[in-house]
């Protein structure tokens, strides 16, 4: 009889104890897929306009949108440019004392860099100062080795508008182009300095 009470007992535990894991289990499991499944629908809709300019999209619903995914990957191959971000370049060099401004755009291992010195700064461009922005335009991107560096006023404000023109966006042949020949009209840092 004692048997048969403890067996009934542990039953009646065991019961209460799934049936308290399965409601507490129930209420969580079941809102997460719901939600999942409502939103998956309208994520590849958002997803398709910002995957050409960030990979992160095509990470966040790697399932949900097929399409996307196989443009996201020549995406990637095609523009590697879009990646870098001139203005955290721009920002790491104005870090540097004897600068004011400055404007980047870089393609590939090539930078061009506009600079406006600080008031207190009495000096010009000089090999010291390229040197410097150099170092931190490659301590931010390893893979930008090219870098011309310029403070001529003209050449920064074209800097600064081709920056403006691409904003994180691949360049066009022509800003391509337009890129090119700041390049040429500029001496990279390690050559014969130019200042300005």
């Amino acid at each position: 009889m004692k048997r048969k009470l403890i067996f009934t007992l542990v039953l009646a535990l065991a019961a209460a104890a799934l049936t308290a894991c399965s409601c507490s289990v129930s209420p969580g499991a079941t809102p997460t897929p719901s939600p999942s499944a409502l939103t998956a629908t309208p994520r590849p809709a958002q997803s398709a306009s910002p995957s050409p300019s960030a990979a992160v999209s095509p990470e966040a619903s790697p399932g949900a949108s097929n399409a996307p995914d196989p443009s996201a990957s020549p995406d990637a191959s095609a523009a590697p440019e879009a990646v870098l971000d001139f203005e955290a370049l721009a920002l790491e060099v104005e870090k540097l004392s004897e600068v004011d401004v400055c404007d980047v755009v870089a393609v590939g291992d090539r930078a061009v860099v506009g600079l406006a010195f600080d008031a207190q700064y009495q000096g010009t461009l000089t090999d010291r100062i390229e040197e410097m922005v150099r170092e931190k335009i490659t301590a931010k991107e390893s893979g930008v080795t090219n870098i011309a560096v310029t403070a001529d006023p003209t050449l920064c404000t074209e800097i600064k508008a081709l920056a403006e023109e691409v904003k994180g966006q691949p360049m066009t042949e022509a800003q391509t182009e337009k890129f090119d020949e700041l390049f040429e009209k500029i001496q990279p840092a390690g050559t014969e300095s130019s200042a300005a």
